[in-house]
């Protein structure tokens, strides 16, 4: 995995994306000052460890470095980009003086290899087939992919106008809604959908940047094995991430279920796999079924809880009517209407064209 993604990234060439040392400076010192937030330093780690974190910080400054090759010269930005010395599972992004900040904690790494660690194995991935050595591979390709993902998850909140929208007090005006507790949600429910999206489009793009390297031998079996680790990845993290949110008491009214926005991530990803590889759609959908009826369980895996069949399947009934409920349907439509509501405003601070209104 290693070698594939410096395949991909050596080939980047691009303006420096980096902030100044004294921007830097002043920045770190802020974030520490207003918000009690720390760098993760690299001395507190092995040298493997310090090798991992260094190329992630090259593969997140190459990934960047693309997105702005994609805009005009006036919308890119300086930025910089942190491990967060907190063992929790959260990242954040934001602007200081201009200048694009993104912050993911150190604790998503070990905490992502310790879950991918527990609930891998040849029953789902029969590719490692007991293969010691590619179960090791798979962890960390798994583990790659999740971290990008929240990565890109953040730089979609910038890159989507997200942060420099002046957020509420401007789309309280265009809503005229005054329920401020009521709209926050509606507003987070509605970003956060649209960090998704993001997020997993540029995902499908790497993956498929993944494929594109590999020996064109086997490229057939890489495509399915590949899409497989990419969606089994996105899947259980939303998984792990609600019971995360739970155990930190995060209040889930603000946000979709994570079964929502598996659900949502899995649709986009059918439709660009539609686009990109018709002749493979079959293929993922096959997949995406596979993972609504087995990969949820890979939890109660991590957390040494037993499931019987007949509880898989009251479980998965009880999924799929909440997928169906009036309630959900009702809250996906006022989000939709919130969307096309704010799109045009939101647009101005994007640097990207955004998604398109919906036909309510």
């Amino acid at each position: 995995m290693f070698n594939q993604i410096r395949k991909i990234i050596e080939k980047i060439k691009g303006d420096n994306i980096f902030c100044s040392l004294e921007d830097e400076a002043f920045i770190l010192k802020y974030l520490k000052e207003e918000e009690n937030i720390s760098p993760f330093t690299f001395k507190e780690t092995d040298e493997k460890g310090k090798e991992l974190l260094e190329f992630l910080m090259e593969f997140t400054k190459k990934s960047i470095t693309i997105y702005n090759e994609h805009l005009p010269k006036d919308k890119r930005k300086k930025n910089i980009f942190l491990f967060v010395d907190d063992k929790t599972i959260n990242a954040f992004a934001t602007s200081i003086n201009n200048i694009d900040v993104v912050g993911i904690n150190i604790g998503v790494l070990t905490i992502l290899y310790d879950f991918y660690n527990k609930v891998v194995d040849d029953k789902f991935f029969t590719e490692i087939a007991g293969n010691g050595e590619e179960r090791k591979n798979l962890i960390f390709r798994l583990q790659v992919m999740s971290f990008h993902y929240i990565i890109c998850h953040e730089i979609g909140h910038l890159y989507n106008g997200h942060i420099d929208f002046g957020r509420l007090n401007l789309m309280k005006e265009i809503m005229n809604l005054n329920q401020s507790d009521r709209f926050e949600i509606i507003f987070n429910k509605t970003i956060e959908l649209d960090a998704d999206a993001f997020a997993m489009n540029r995902m499908l793009e790497f993956n498929e940047n993944l494929i594109a390297v590999k020996d064109k031998s086997s490229v057939d079996n890489e495509i399915k094995y590949s899409y497989k680790i990419f969606l089994f990845s996105m899947y259980s993290f939303y998984l792990f991430l609600g019971e995360t949110f739970r155990t930190n008491e995060i209040q889930e009214d603000t946000y979709f279920s994570p079964a929502v926005r598996q659900l949502l991530n899995l649709t986009i990803a059918e439709e660009f796999v539609a686009r990109v590889r018709p002749e493979f759609s079959n293929e993922v959908k096959e997949i995406t079924n596979y993972l609504m009826m087995e990969a949820d369980f890979t939890l109660h895996k991590y957390c040494s809880k037993s499931i019987d069949e007949s509880s898989k399947q009251i479980y998965l009934i009880g999924k799929l009517r909440y997928f169906e409920s009036p309630e959900l349907k009702n809250e996906m439509i006022i989000v939709k209407k919130e969307w096309n509501a704010i799109r045009d405003e939101l647009q101005k601070n994007a640097r990207f064209q955004l998604s398109k209104k919906y036909n309510i």
